[in-house]
């Protein structure tokens, strides 16, 4: 979010150096992006939380 969606080249080249291929980084993309949607999502419809919090530490 804070990088407007621009993935950099050296973050690909981590992933793939810690051993994800192609195909696991576009899955890995896909989650953020379905994480972000559901979240945006939550607020803008003012979703309930269904879980207890949780104090912090």
């Amino acid at each position: 979010v804070e990088q407007r969606a621009q993935i950099a080249d050296g973050d690909v080249q981590a992933l793939r150096a810690a051993g994800f291929d192609d195909e696991q980084v576009v899955e890995i993309l896909a989650h953020v992006a379905l994480n972000l949607f559901t979240n945006y999502v939550n607020v803008a419809f003012d979703v309930p939380v269904d879980f207890p919090k949780v104090a912090l530490r």
